[in-house]
């Protein structure tokens, strides 16, 4: 039931912004952080390791959202995580001209990532406690519209803006005035919601440090107690399991040199794909996302959301494939991408909130299953960041078909310690006329480090593969 405060202000009047600035730290810290230090000199997989790992709030962020469920509002954690996200911003910004700036800026992305985690659950509570289930069918899709609304604005439209001020003022220079433009807006929204928001339910008060760790453990139990919850966890961590391996690898393969298997595109023109081609079909995406799902009702609909949501993976693996030199076929992938995305987004955010987020503990319920969804780009980034670590930037970082074989040969190492795969020749080894798999396949779902002791000198891998490979099946 919406609260009275709730049906005094239309939800068309807080929702899209509150979800435009939700989706704008995330964005900035999982994916423009990435094209920011290619800019700045830094190698890929160095970029891989920093990036991947101040991503961990997002996912720890059910550790201390029982806590928000005890004191003050939902609307005063989202205007004070809003204004101080923007402060951390403005104090990034001014670190990109230290010496030092990769320590201070990983900082401050790490003090953004948790501010952002928080900002996250008492926006989501918000959002669940103020409005009926009709109408959160309803806005659905202009919330996940919105939310990628944030996205697109700084993954597109100010990385565009950084391409064009890296060449006049040099990266630094240009990527802190961006970075100030991301504390400027945060700061904006914080003032508007102060005025907008409705309050959402009220904390439930605790008295004492007992009574604080009493409720906490109920409310963790209670979540853990739900019908069906171990299948709902499988159901949510499973759903984004690739988008953890893209969301790295995409800017880098656009970004990439096309003698190394890349695109050849510069920051400016990924910037002109997100920023220009993309809202429309992602906007597009997640409204007919939002209506196909309340007409057919999630269960009826869930199938078909699924299929599309991989929608951007058949584009990726099509440009990785042609390496076309055409901009309008890379802008047509992108519009694929970003629909798809949009119109399958909308089955996970609707399951979680209405089948994991429901009984008196919404908000920090929602967290739980938000941050358990997390767990499966995680685990994707924790992968990439392995094989990239095996070589030392694009054009070194697909394994060789030496790897291939030693996995395909069972485990086999150079001494022959581990026996039993096929032999080449034999049927499932090299000398087979089928090839086995997807070097995808292959590089995420094996252990590279692994498979590299295994097979002995670095100088085995001089030989790598170009980062079009990626989504190419092995040549063999």
């Amino acid at each position: 039931m919406a609260t009275e405060e709730a049906k005094t202000k239309h939800p068309a009047l807080w929702v899209p912004t509150l979800y435009v600035a939700e989706g704008i730290p995330f964005v900035a810290t999982a994916t423009v952080s990435v094209l920011m230090y290619k800019s700045l000199g830094l190698p890929d997989s160095k970029i891989a390791a920093f990036t991947s790992l101040v991503m961990w709030p997002w996912t720890l962020k059910p550790l201390w959202s029982p806590f928000m469920e005890m004191y003050k509002t939902k609307k005063f954690f989202v205007v004070a995580t809003q204004f101080l996200g923007g402060l951390s911003f403005a104090l990034l910004a001014f670190s990109l001209s230290s010496d030092s700036f990769v320590r201070y800026s990983l900082a401050f992305f790490a003090l953004i990532a948790f501010n952002s985690a928080t900002h996250d659950i008492a926006a989501d509570g918000l959002y669940i406690a103020s409005l009926s289930r009709e109408n959160q069918a309803k806005f659905v899709g202009v919330q996940s519209a919105c939310w990628n609304i944030g996205k697109v604005l700084a993954q597109g439209a100010l990385v565009n803006v950084a391409g064009v001020l890296e060449k006049k003022l040099g990266p630094q220079a240009g990527w802190g005035i961006v970075m100030g433009v991301f504390a400027t807006i945060l700061i904006l929204f914080s003032i508007y919601h102060r005025i907008m928001l409705p309050s959402g339910k009220p904390a439930q008060r605790v008295g004492s440090a007992k009574d604080t760790f009493r409720e906490f453990w109920h409310v963790t139990v209670t979540f853990f107690r739900k019908k069906h919850v171990w299948w709902g966890i499988a159901f949510i961590i499973l759903y984004r399991f690739a988008e953890g391996q893209a969301q790295k690898i995409f800017p880098l393969f656009l970004r990439a040199d096309r003698a190394r298997g890349g695109l050849g595109l510069s920051t400016n023109d990924v910037g002109i794909g997100y920023g220009w081609i993309g809202p429309l079909p992602f906007i597009a995406g997640s409204i007919l996302g939002g209506y196909f799902a309340s007409r057919l009702t999630l269960r009826r609909a869930m199938v078909p959301l699924c299929a599309i949501f991989n929608l951007p993976y058949i584009a990726y693996l099509f440009l990785a494939w042609v390496q076309p030199d055409s901009l309008a076929v890379v802008a047509g992938a992108i519009a694929v991408e970003m629909f798809g995305y949009g119109f399958g987004f909308v089955a996970v955010t609707l399951f979680m909130m209405q089948q994991m987020a429901t009984g008196p503990y919404k908000m920090a319920h929602y967290a739980v299953a938000t941050g358990v969804m997390n767990l499966g780009l995680m685990e994707r980034c924790n992968r990439l960041q392995e094989l990239l670590r095996v070589g030392d930037g694009l054009d070194r970082h697909i394994v060789h078909r030496d790897v291939a074989r030693a996995l395909q040969d069972g485990g086999r190492d150079r001494r022959g310690e581990r026996g039993g795969g096929a032999r080449r020749g034999e049927p499932g080894g090299l000398g087979s006329a089928r090839p086995d798999g997807f070097l995808v396949r292959l590089a995420f779902y094996g252990s590279v480090t692994d498979v590299a002791e295994r097979m002995g000198e670095r100088q085995r891998y001089e030989e790598f593969s170009s980062p079009s490979a990626l989504l190419a099946p092995v040549a063999v």
